[in-house]
């Protein structure tokens, strides 16, 4: 090969390195420009603001009830707050397998990712046939919590398992059923959830979140994880995409939404975190998901994103909306 064609070439693959590095960049900050964007909120609830919530109902009160004075509604508002104070602790059931990362999901989800070094047993439900109740506090509050085993091991393990989630899931607000990605062992799932529909109806399925973890593991495998931006290659976006859309399609059958009751998120990387606390509050029944919002303090994805990363994606912001201001 003539000099003039090795300049060629190098200049040629410089030129491809370069585009796919800036296309690699550009990707990494329309992803996380987004979720820094994005309100965490339950449908059209706002689960982590019991106040703005009171103080809602109360404007809506004083709308349709104009001849109560300022002095009675001041009572009336003490009064929902000390109820809202004396409510039960909310209640969570987390089911899967020994390993599939139920300690660190109810961590991200609830202690802002930190490890909680107490448990205090609980005496003050029923324990369950099989697996622990303690009493998880975090750094908002605490709650009750329902840890029980997964599905899989063998048949005569599982037939007990299925007596312990009929018994547990009508004492709990919500339930995290922890798959570990991406996982396809999805037919004994499918079997308790057809038991549990016919034992106890579409109500005890209804209140759980199928939520699968470790996602920065799929293929092309953990190595693909952009690990400076905190979030997946396009290549694993596109296997998780594909993941989510088989667990909904698996589920479908015996799930009345599979499509809001999947979520695909790492707990160690913080990722996706938000969308599943969302789901977790709109799978709880409407009048106790404030008490799940309370106690909440999700784990902040961008902790884990290079700060230089960060600093540009807000500098790049910043003269966007200048941008749009200027005349």
């Amino acid at each position: 090969m003539r000099k003039g064609s090795e300049r060629f070439v190098t200049r040629s693959s410089h030129s491809t390195t370069q585009g796919r590095a800036d296309k690699t960049k550009a990707h990494c900050a329309l992803a996380i420009s987004d979720k820094t964007r994005r309100p965490v909120e339950v449908g059209q609830r706002s689960m982590f603001d019991p106040k703005k919530q009171l103080k809602k109902a109360m404007e809506l009160l004083r709308v349709g009830n104009p001849q109560v004075t300022d002095e009675q509604w001041a009572n009336t508002e003490s009064s929902l707050q000390q109820k809202m104070d004396e409510a039960p602790l909310p209640t969570i059931a987390l089911i899967g397998l020994a390993g599939v990362g139920k300690s660190s999901t109810i961590n991200a989800l609830f202690n802002a990712g930190a490890a909680v070094g107490h448990y205090r047993p609980c005496t003050q439900f029923a324990q369950p046939l099989e697996g622990d109740l303690f009493e998880y506090t975090g750094r908002r509050g605490s709650m009750i919590v329902y840890d029980m085993p997964g599905l899989g091991e063998n048949l005569a393990a599982d037939e007990r398992h299925y007596d312990t989630y009929f018994d547990t899931l009508p004492k709990v607000d919500v339930a995290i059923w922890v798959v570990d990605a991406p996982s396809r062992t999805i037919s004994p799932i499918e079997v308790a959830l057809r038991r549990l529909r016919r034992m106890g109806g579409a109500s005890l399925i209804d209140k759980i979140v199928f939520a699968a973890n470790k996602i920065d593991r799929v293929h092309p495998g953990e190595t693909a994880w952009l690990k400076q931006a905190n979030i997946p290659s396009p290549e694993q976006e596109e296997t998780i995409h594909l993941y989510t859309r088989f667990l909904e399609e698996a589920l479908g059958a015996e799930v009345p939404r599979a499509q809001d009751s999947v979520v695909c998120y790492s707990a160690t990387r913080r990722y996706n975190l938000e969308l599943l606390m969302e789901k977790v509050g709109a799978h709880a029944p409407e009048n106790r998901a404030w008490l799940l919002g309370r106690v909440a303090d999700v784990a902040d994805f961008t902790d884990l994103v290079d700060p230089r990363l960060l600093e540009w994606i807000k500098s790049n912001r910043r003269h966007a909306d200048d941008g749009r201001r200027a005349p």
